[in-house]
């Protein structure tokens, strides 16, 4: 187990890339015509971002660090059928769905090698509905994840046709996302009202010279939730508020706790505040805040209630297991229980954590959770894992632990 420090952001830190967008500009780049200078926030890559870059490679692409800026210079598209291509995808269930979808529509042979937390994820669905590329209409579920959708949207910028999306779908901002990153090379994706239907045209892609990749919000997120829950302030720069990303929408839900939060050209400051619930929380748009909405609901003055959640069950853990297994380990309650035709949290407030050891289950996330909690527990607080966080933030773990391993029985 490991020990985790007290106000693990009291001491620094630097926001990593955002791994949603470097990786739809990755895979455009191999798939468009001209090469692609992608400008980064950070020169240290993630292990998902890296894994997009092998992958990006296999496609036939080549990939050119250097300091804080990839340079991709694609090879013929589409790629030669021949032969089998193998793609290494890590725990990236985002690449793995994405790649599954660009491979279909260009009829290539594909194998992909996943990690033992992505293997266990489900991609069933998107098989399906791969299956009817080329009918014009392609209907897909998207109350599992945004990414079903997201993939389709590229694979149809190679054969054309519409996607329909059924029921309420999920983490609509990432799908917007694919949206705008499409049409940055040259793919411009008609979205009905309501945006249930994506039409796209067959496009052959073409770079747009230089895009950027920015700050991750999901990272931004922990660290001014630290801001409210430590014993000191804590300043975040970097984000943009312009961004595509969800998680952007932490600055208003923190806000929605009466969260003290100051905005400067410098940055964003949040500073040790005393917290009131807002109640009910939909959190289908921004799952990912999940993990930092429930630590923060925890000290506030009255019940929150985090619903739309059903489709974190998919995520590197079952979240609605992993998210109330890590706030019970460390001596508060919460529960889950049916809400709206959904799944929610339930999380009592004004509670104050004693501590005790978390299991991460290789979550980056909830390793990430517990130790925005250690902010808030009277005593120590440990977990079994923290090398996961590198999967989106890398090097940050090392700041996180004090000391080394320790056995805690």
């Amino acid at each position: 187990m490991y020990r985790l420090r007290k106000d693990p952001f009291r001491s620094g830190f630097s926001l990593p890339n955002s791994k949603s967008e470097a990786q739809r500009y990755l895979i455009l780049a191999a798939m468009a015509e001209g090469e692609t200078e992608i400008s980064l926030f950070s020169e240290l890559l993630s292990d998902d971002i890296s894994a997009c870059v092998d992958c990006v490679r296999e496609l036939g692409a080549e990939v050119v660090q250097n300091g804080r800026s990839l340079t991709v210079r694609p090879g013929p598209w589409p790629p030669d059928r021949s032969g089998t291509y193998v793609f290494r995808c890590g725990e990236s269930a985002t690449l793995h769905r994405f790649l599954m979808a660009v491979a279909r529509a260009c009829g290539l042979d594909a194998e992909f090698i996943a990690g033992p937390g992505l293997s266990v994820r489900p991609s069933g669905k998107l098989g399906q509905a791969l299956d009817s590329l080329g009918t014009g209409r392609v209907p897909i579920d998207g109350m599992i994840s945004s990414q079903y959708v997201s993939a389709l949207l590229l694979a149809m910028s190679q054969r054309g046709g519409s996607v329909e999306v059924l029921g309420s779908p999920v983490s609509r901002p990432y799908v917007d996302m694919t949206v705008r990153a499409l049409a940055q090379f040259g793919c411009r994706v008609e979205v009905s009202p309501g945006e249930k239907t994506y039409t796209v045209p067959r496009t052959r892609l073409m770079s747009p010279g230089r895009v950027s990749v920015g700050a991750d919000w999901s990272a931004a997120a922990f660290a001014l939730a630290a801001g409210t829950l430590g014993s000191v302030p804590v300043t975040v720069s970097g984000p943009d508020r312009a961004s595509s990303q969800g998680d952007k929408e932490i600055l208003d839900l923190l806000r929605s706790f009466r969260a003290g939060l100051d905005i400067t050209p410098q940055g964003y400051t949040t500073v040790p505040s005393e917290l009131v619930s807002p109640g009910l929380i939909d959190c289908r748009d921004f799952p990912d805040l999940v993990p930092v909405l429930a630590a923060v609901a925890l000290t506030a003055k009255g019940e929150t209630v985090l619903f739309g959640i059903g489709h974190l069950q998919y995520k590197e853990s079952d979240r609605t297991d992993s998210v109330c297994s890590c706030i019970t380990s460390l001596g508060a309650r919460a529960y889950k229980n049916e809400y709206a035709d959904d799944m929610a949290l339930f999380i009592p407030g004004s509670q104050i954590p004693s501590g005790g050891s978390v299991r991460t289950c290789g979550d980056h996330r909830i390793a990430l959770m517990a130790a925005l909690l250690s902010s808030v527990c009277t005593g120590a607080v440990f977990a079994d894992d923290v090398t996961c966080i590198s999967k989106s933030w890398p090097g940050f773990s090392d700041s996180l632990i004090l000391g080394g391993r320790e056995t805690v029985n």
